[in-house]
């Protein structure tokens, strides 16, 4: 159970909590765990969850700022109409979780499971995607522009429609990527046919 003023957790079960329209500022958890609670009106802010779980708990229309989610699984968890805004998400898996109306707004997403996940036709523009895990994640007519996606793995990655300009593909194979209608410049143009074993110039 929360404690009013206390600004660390560590190791403790919150499993099937309600927290209510509760609003968390610089509060850090560990190894804490969420399954089942009900954080559809949490508010967060400067918080720190580290190596907490999140299996079937309820964030939808949750509202999340400059928080950090290192290492976190969201497994079954979900985020239907959640806002993470400039959150860092280090290693933390959504892969499973209901995105439905979910949106990022910057942030770092560096080594972050996304797999299979369905963010079709959100706009993801200036966030740090590097060395995350989106196989056959569903990004078409998503915004990618000016996001790091280096080392991103895409195998199967649907990207129908979806605007990739100015974003960093440094080492990314899209060899199995979906491609069509696809907006890149021209410097990614040139990355995209070495990767598919051409050579330019």
């Amino acid at each position: 159970m929360l404690e009013q003023d206390r600004l660390e957790y560590e190791n403790e079960d919150f499993s099937g909590e309600d927290f209510g329209e509760r609003e968390l500022r610089r509060v850090t958890f560990r190894k804490c765990r969420f399954g089942g609670a009900v954080m559809s009106d949490l508010i967060t802010s400067g918080c720190t969850f580290e190596r907490c779980s999140f299996t079937f708990a309820q964030m939808g229309g949750s509202t999340h700022s400059g928080t950090a989610f290192l290492n976190c699984n969201f497994e079954e968890c979900i985020l239907f109409g959640a806002l993470l805004e400039n959150c860092k998400c280090t290693g933390s898996s959504f892969s499973g979780a209901d995105l439905t109306g979910f949106a990022i707004r910057g942030g770092s997403y560096d080594y972050t499971a996304f797999f299979e996940s369905d963010l079709s036709g959100l706009t993801l523009d200036h966030i740090s995607f590097a060395h995350a895990d989106l196989r056959g994640c569903d990004l078409h007519k998503s915004s990618l522009q000016e996001c790091d996606l280096s080392h991103a793995l895409l195998f199967g990655a649907k990207l129908q429609n979806s605007d990739l300009r100015g974003a960093l593909l440094d080492g990314v194979d899209f060899k199995s990527a979906i491609l069509k209608n696809t907006k890149i410049d021209v410097t990614q143009a040139i990355l995209l046919a070495e990767s598919l074993g051409c050579r330019v110039g």
